[in-house]
C-alpha cells in the first residue's frame, strides 16, 4: 500500500480580516486557526462581532423572498455546489486533516457525504408540497412555506458534513442561512464552504458565515429575526440554546449525541463483535456523536471480547493525521484531552480496571479499554467523546434492555447476535432514535432519518419528510367561489 502525506493547505487571502456577510466584508476581529497535532498556526481569519450578526440577518431577510421564489436557481446552485465539493474535495480534505485532526480516510468520507447531501438537497428543491384536503363546497389545501432565516451552529468533529446537512435542505426549501462554525473548525466548517457556495452562484445574502466565540452564537440565537435554530453539539450547550431561543419562541432542532450502547449477546461472534465495538469507540478518536461509549457483553464472552478489543486497538496507528498510514490523530484541543483523561482516571479510582491505554502523546490519546463490572464509573455514566471503550458484563438477555435504557433515552444502540430475530425483538424495546442489529453504532445513510430522543435531542433530520417539516412552516388555505351566507 502506498502511504500519502497531506501537506499543510494555504489559506485563501479573502479569509484574512474578512467574514462572509453578503459577500466578503472586512472586520476588525481575528481568530487564529491552529493544527491540533503540531500546534502550528494555519491561518488568521476574520472573527465576528454582534455588528456582523446584525448585518448578516439584515442581508438574509432581504435576500430570502427572491431566493424562495427562484426554484430553478435553488436547484442549479445546489447542483453546482455538489459538483464543486466533489471537484475541490482535496482542498477540503487538507483543511479537515490539519484543522480538526481528521484522518485522511475520515476526511475523504466527510467530503463525499457533504457532496451527497448537496445532491439530495437539489432533488428536494424540485418537489412541491401542496396537498388538497377533502371538501365539497370549497377548495382546501395544505401549503408549506419557508421559515425565513435559519441559524445553523455547527460542531468541530464533522464540521463540513454537519454544516451542509442543515444548510443544504434549508436552502433547497427557500430559506436563507446564517452559519456559525465552531471556532476550532472556522475554515473547514465555515469559510471554505462560503467560498464554494459563492463560486457556485449563490446570490449575496442567501448564506452568511460568521466565525466567532460562544457570545456570538448566543447573540444569534437570541435575535428575534431568526426563524429557527439548528444546533449539533453537547447536551449542556443545547440546553442553553433551547432556553435562549424559548425567550423568542424560536423553534430549535437539537442533535446532542449520547452515551451510546453496543450489546453483544451470548451467541454473537466475538471477533466480529469486537471489530464493530472497536470501530465504534475509536473512529475519529471517539469524537463522533454515534461513538460506542458502553459495551454490554454477555458474561460468558467478556474475557474473549476484551482480548479481541485490545487486539483491535493494538493494530491502530496513532500519530500525525496528515500521514495516511495513521488511523487516529489528536483530540481537538487540550481541554478535551484533560476531560477524557480525567474521566479515565476517576473511573480507575472508583474500581474500573484499566486494560489498555490511559496515556497520551501530545493531544493524541491512545486507544483505551476499561472494564467496569459495576456500571457506576464516570466513564460509563457520561459521554466521553474520546477513544475510550468501557466494557461491562450482563447475565440475562431479558435484563439487558433495562440496562441500556437506565441512563435515559439516547441517540443510537446496536445489538450484535447470531439470532437476528431475537436481536430485533430486543432492539425494538430500546428507547433511542436509532437501533442497529449487527452494525456498529457509527453508521450514516443519506436520506435516512437521524435523531435522538430525550437528552440526545428534539429533532430528526436527514430524510425528506423530516427536512420538509423542519425547514418549512404549514399554512391551511381555503377558497370558495362565492361568499357563503351565515
Amino acid at each position: 500500500m502506498t502511504w500519502q502525506y497531506i501537506p499543510v493547505p494555504q489559506p485563501d487571502p479573502c479569509w484574512t480580516g474578512s467574514v462572509f456577510v453578503a459577500g466578503w466584508q472586512p472586520v476588525t476581529g481575528e481568530l487564529t486557526v491552529t493544527d491540533p497535532f503540531s500546534g502550528g498556526q494555519l491561518a488568521v481569519v476574520g472573527a465576528c462581532s454582534t455588528r456582523e450578526i446584525d448585518r448578516a440577518l439584515t442581508a438574509s431577510l432581504a435576500a430570502q423572498p427572491a431566493w424562495a421564489a427562484a426554484r430553478q436557481a435553488r436547484i442549479s446552485v445546489l447542483s453546482a455546489a455538489a459538483d464543486a465539493m466533489s471537484a475541490g474535495g482535496d482542498a477540503l480534505v487538507a483543511w479537515l486533516v490539519h484543522e480538526t485532526g481528521s484522518s485522511v480516510a475520515k476526511a475523504r468520507l466527510e467530503v463525499g457525504l457533504a457532496a451527497a447531501e448537496l445532491r439530495e438537497a437539489a432533488e428536494l428543491a424540485k418537489l412541491t408540497f401542496d396537498h388538497p384536503l377533502p371538501g365539497d363546497k370549497r377548495q382546501s389545501t395544505t401549503h408549506r412555506e419557508p421559515i425565513g432565516v435559519v441559524a445553523v451552529i455547527a460542531p468541530f468533529n464533522f464540521p463540513a458534513h454537519l454544516a451542509i446537512r442543515a444548510i443544504a435542505p434549508a436552502l433547497a426549501l427557500g430559506n436563507t442561512v446564517v452559519l456559525k462554525p465552531h471556532p476550532c473548525a472556522a475554515i473547514s466548517g465555515g469559510l471554505w464552504l462560503a467560498g464554494m457556495f459563492e463560486a457556485s452562484g449563490l446570490p449575496a445574502g442567501v448564506l452568511s458565515v460568521i466565525p466567532g466565540d460562544a457570545e456570538i452564537g448566543e447573540a444569534l440565537v437570541a435575535d428575534p429575526r431568526v426563524g429557527q435554530v439548528t444546533f449539533t453539539g453537547s447536551v449542556a450547550v443545547g440546553q442553553r440554546i433551547a432556553e435562549t431561543a424559548a425567550s423568542q419562541l424560536t423553534p430549535t432542532l437539537l442533535e446532542l449525541g449520547g452515551n451510546n450502547a453496543l450489546v453483544v449477546l451470548r451467541d454473537a461472534d466475538v471477533e466480529l463483535a469486537a471489530s464493530c465495538g472497536g470501530f465504534g469507540s475509536f473512529y475519529h478518536q471517539g469524537q463522533v456523536c454515534m461513538s460506542t461509549g458502553r459495551h454490554l457483553v454477555h458474561e460468558s464472552s467478556v474475557e474473549a471480547y476484551v482480548q479481541a478489543l485490545v487486539n483491535y486497538a493494538d493494530r491502530l496507528q496513532v500519530g500525525d493525521p496528515a500521514d495516511s498510514k495513521n488511523d487516529l490523530g489528536p483530540l481537538i484541543n487540550a481541554r478535551q484531552l484533560a476531560r477524557v483523561d480525567g474521566l479515565v482516571r476517576r473511573s480507575v479510582a472508583v474500581g474500573s480496571e484499566l486494560v489498555l491505554g490511559g496515556t497520551n502523546s501530545g493531544l493524541c490519546y491512545h486507544p483505551t479499554v476499561l472494564i467496569d463490572p459495576t456500571r457506576r464509573s464516570p466513564a460509563w455514566q457520561e459521554e466521553i467523546f474520546g477513544p475510550v471503550a468501557v466494557v461491562a458484563p450482563f447475565s440475562d438477555d431479558q435484563d439487558v434492555v433495562a440496562i441500556v435504557n437506565e441512563q435515559g433515552p439516547g441517540l443510537v444502540a446496536s445489538i450484535l447476535c447470531a439470532d437476528v430475530d431475537r436481536g430485533s425483538e430486543l432492539g425494538a424495546r430500546i428507547a433511542c432514535g436509532i437501533v442497529h442489529v449487527n452494525e456498529p453504532t457509527i453508521d450514516y445513510q443519506i436520506g435516512a432519518p437521524f435523531g435522538g430522543w430525550g437528552a440526545s435531542g428534539n429533532s430528526t433530520i436527514g430524510d425528506r419528510t423530516s427536512n420538509v417539516v423542519n425547514f418549512t412552516k404549514s399554512k391551511w388555505f381555503t377558497r370558495r367561489l362565492v361568499i357563503p351566507q351565515r
